[in-house]
């Protein structure tokens, strides 16, 4: 963040705030990506069975 900041300061132009912002977007999504193949995959291994138990 702080390079960004120097970045923006040194050039005048907010694009190192958008290469920044694009960077963390990206680890964002690849950290929901794997959460929903995970979670997929426990589906597909458990038959979509839940683990709570029953009510009553």
């Amino acid at each position: 963040m702080l390079l960004a900041a120097a970045g923006v300061w040194v050039f005048y132009a907010g694009w190192p705030d958008l290469v920044i912002a694009a960077a963390l977007l990206v680890l964002f999504l690849r950290s929901a990506w794997r959460v929903l193949a995970r979670a997929r995959a426990e589906l597909r291994e458990d038959g979509g069975r839940s683990n709570s138990p029953e009510p009553g």
